[in-house]
């Protein structure tokens, strides 16, 4: 097998590459999410409740009060132009969730910090059918066809559901990769977090009280073998995208090659010991790939691919397939933050 530094593709530079940052023009494309579907965390706390506790003890919750108290967020919004951060789509899009009222589309508000819906998807369609336990009544008494139904039919409406890890976990890596060129370049934001789906998720935003209200569990073995997989690939294919669009060089640029050079390092150690063909084709794919600032086209269509991927090792791979992995996974000690403990 050919080493990781003989395949990594080389970023090429094009003479665009050679204007200074301070003439990047990208605008922020708005909300990715629909602010007019969203009904707040109180809603998810009725049935949550040990959830929504574990939720209020994390950075997520305290961004909604922190982060315009923070002088270098009032720094940074100084520096990009922006008057009022919670107003300003750019800082929204990660740091907060809004809500918009159908008949007030020209007043948008800000309803909390980093919150369920961000994460689940906006729950306006969904909420009700997930909560529907029918004649049964509740969830303990609910037979396993109703519920897949259930879970069917919630997934249908928009819900990205915590059985499928690619659906919540593209929506973490979606800000914690860094997502706006002129935020980093211009504004002096870090460019991304050192994310990796394990140690984060299962640190302070766990909130796993599915199988007992009283025990915030760590997630099972099995699942964490999916979770690092598809990490390492959501990570690579938002790099790959996060590359197009760039104008030019600057710490924006460097995080996302860096992010390239790691995840294939990490994905190539996942194929020297597991036998499985989507990670083989993930790393092709990304080595049939000029990884450069004039190619935009066959970065997001090798980014699609990936990712497409790595939603088949998640849905379809066994996870005992995976096993020989365990020794890479982050130890407990390791986790980013301390979760709730009841």
């Amino acid at each position: 097998m050919k080493s990781a530094r003989s395949l990594l593709p080389v970023l090429v530079l094009t003479p665009v590459a050679a204007i200074a940052f301070t003439t990047i023009t990208s605008e922020p494309t708005g909300l990715p999410y629909d602010a007019t579907a969203i009904v707040g965390p109180d809603e998810c706390g009725e049935c949550h409740e040990a959830e929504v506790s574990a939720w209020r003890t994390t950075h997520h919750y305290r961004s909604f009060t922190e982060l315009t108290r923070r002088t270098e967020t009032l720094d940074m919004a100084d520096k990009l132009g922006i008057d009022r951060v919670r107003q300003a789509d750019e800082c929204v899009s990660c740091h907060y969730t809004r809500q918009l009222d159908m008949d007030h589309l020209d007043r948008p508000e800000v309803i909390a910090g980093v919150s369920c819906e961000m994460c689940h998807g906006p729950s306006r369609d969904w909420l009700e059918p997930h909560a529907d336990y029918g004649v049964f009544g509740t969830k303990d008494a609910e037979p396993h066809e109703h519920r897949v139904e259930r879970i069917l039919t919630s997934v249908a409406a928009g819900m990205n559901h915590p059985d499928n890890i690619f659906d919540v976990a593209r929506n973490c890596y979606r800000c914690h990769l860094g997502p706006d060129e002129r935020i980093v370049n211009i504004g002096g934001h870090s460019p991304g977090s050192r994310f990796e789906l394990v140690a984060w998720s299962q640190g302070e935003v766990r909130h796993n009280f599915a199988d007992d209200p009283k025990v915030n569990a760590i997630t099972n073995i099995e699942r964490q073998r999916h979770m690092y997989v598809v990490g390492q690939a959501l990570e690579l294919a938002g790099a790959l995208r996060g590359i197009t669009g760039a104008t030019g060089r600057g710490r924006y640029v460097a995080a996302h090659v860096a992010r390239i050079k790691q995840t294939r390092t990490n994905l190539e150690a996942v194929a020297e010991r597991v036998n499985v063909e989507q990670i083989t084709r993930i790393i092709e794919t990304l080595d049939a790939t000029k990884v450069s600032l004039d190619n935009d086209e066959a970065l997001n269509a090798a980014a699609a691919t990936i990712e497409e991927l790595a939603r088949d090792v998640s849905e379809n791979v066994p996870a005992a397939d995976l096993a020989p992995i365990d020794d890479m996974l982050p130890a407990p000690e390791d986790f980013h933050g301390e979760a709730l403990t009841p």
